[in-house]
């Protein structure tokens, strides 16, 4: 699960980043192109990332105000899921429309915002495997397809990059996510043993203390 307050508020100055990129990419775009499709699908990606963003902040308004239980913890990760995919859905057909032409400017923002968005998915999305790979396919390969279907050595060296760095990202989100579940195993066997006793196994005061403190924030948020 996605259910981490760390994970998703860790998410907005990136996000704003992004959208910043997003508007520099598709202005370079319009004057290097004059392509009105490029145009749509940039005000596409960047509606999404406004809409992950909106996401975000609804999330950090939230969870200052109460503990989540896990039906509604899973409601967010959905919410935050959907907008990465769309917002990687619009990435890629940026590229993919982008390496149709034959314009190497074109060609070098449009791979470094998909660069740029593959990474992001690496680092932020690693915690859950399935959406990051989903995200990074379709990021990448609607690029790699549209640069296949140019015959010349240009757009066949663009292909196999982004072949290549989908299948090293692959790789990243196996060795991130297998890092991340060992150290929360850690985590929890630390928490184990600062909440109970070594020799009878029950919960001591510390333990107490942290329940009551959550019922109390619970009680003041209802």
């Amino acid at each position: 699960m996605l259910n981490s307050s760390a994970y998703f508020l860790g998410g907005r100055y990136p996000t704003v980043i992004f959208i910043a990129v997003q508007i520099l990419v598709g202005a370079v775009l319009w004057f290097e192109s004059r392509d009105s499709v490029n145009v749509v699908l940039v005000t596409v990606a960047i509606l999404c990332s406004l809409a992950r963003l909106l996401v975000l902040k609804s999330f950090g308004q939230t969870v200052s105000n109460r503990t989540l239980d896990e039906p509604t913890a899973r409601l967010w990760e959905r919410r935050y899921a959907t907008s990465s995919i769309l917002m990687s859905i619009a990435t890629g057909a940026i590229g993919a429309r982008c390496f149709l032409g034959s314009d190497i400017l074109v060609h070098m923002f449009a791979a470094g915002l998909m660069c740029g968005c593959g990474a992001g998915v690496v680092t932020r999305l690693s915690a859950s495997p399935r959406l990051a790979i989903v995200s990074l396919c379709c990021i990448c390969i609607p690029s790699t397809v549209a640069a296949f279907l140019n015959p010349d050595i240009v757009h066949f060296g663009l292909a196999i990059l982004f072949f290549s760095f989908l299948v090293g990202s692959l790789e990243a989100i196996k060795y991130l996510f297998n890092t991340t579940v060992d150290q929360l195993i850690l985590k929890q066997k630390f928490s184990r043993l600062a909440h109970r006793d070594p020799l009878t196994n029950l919960f001591n005061r510390l333990m107490l203390s942290d329940n009551i403190e959550i019922a109390l924030r619970n009680l003041q948020a209802e």
